[in-house]
């Protein structure tokens, strides 16, 4: 799994995962994509499983997935609400609100 190659509508308002499970640098593409939309947009993930660095392809991937972090870190994401459903595994250092 590598990043996000999803192309984002303008208009996008809302984006729901649920049940299935994504490598940590999918989901840093897809929070920085959504960020880029520059409006606000609900996020949530229900009984949705993130692929921890470890787990993460190979020596190489980790690099590329510590330069995404940094970018992401570096994103204003106050536009993005996340909700985190009963069940999901909370993987996420950012404001995350449970439901």
């Amino acid at each position: 799994m590598g990043r996000c190659d999803l192309q984002m509508p303008s208009s996008l308002k809302r984006i729901s995962l649920q049940t299935g499970e994504c490598s940590s640098e999918w989901l840093c593409s897809l929070l920085i994509k959504l960020c880029a939309l520059d409006h606000h947009i609900e996020y949530e993930l229900c009984n949705f499983v993130v692929q921890s660095r470890g787990e993460d392809c190979d020596a190489n991937s980790n690099i590329h997935v510590s330069e995404l972090r940094s970018e992401l870190l570096a994103c204003d994401m106050s536009n993005i609400k996340i909700l985190v459903k009963m069940g999901a595994r909370n993987c996420l250092k950012y404001s995350v609100t449970q439901v």
